[in-house]
């Protein structure tokens, strides 16, 4: 077995998973849907972090969903190497909308922004 290191390419990953790209695509968007609950229950961790447990039943969940379509399994190693950078990519989708909903009108930031103003050096003396 090949480690696969954090810079490898999808292409060699893909290589490595004996996925052909139909099958890859699909196990891009399945790793992406089963991993936003996972996210949200684990804000800010890596998925390192991820309980072992989690992820032994997320592994074998997605490998469950490969199976039906007839894509061939990953294992850990390809699995560590996806949610690497699925955790990273829906966590920085998650940071905008939390800081959109933090400048609401009405919060402490937004009333803060709103009392503000540039430097006038006739008002300002």
């Amino acid at each position: 077995m090949v480690y696969i290191t954090s810079n490898a390419t999808a292409e060699e990953v893909r290589t490595l998973a004996e996925h052909r790209k139909p099958q890859w695509a699909r196990f891009l968007i399945i790793t992406r849907e089963r991993a936003r609950p996972l996210v949200q229950a684990y804000p800010g961790l890596t998925w390192p972090h991820v309980p072992a447990d989690k992820q032994i039943e997320f592994q074998d969940e997605v490998n469950k969903l490969l199976k039906e379509e007839r894509i061939p399994e990953v294992d850990a190693d390809i699995m560590r190497w996806r949610m690497a950078g699925c955790f990273r990519d829906l966590q920085r989708q998650a940071k905008p909308a939390l800081s959109v909903s933090q400048n609401t009108p009405g919060s402490a930031s937004a009333v803060q922004q709103e009392q503000s103003r540039p430097y006038d050096p006739v008002r300002d003396v």
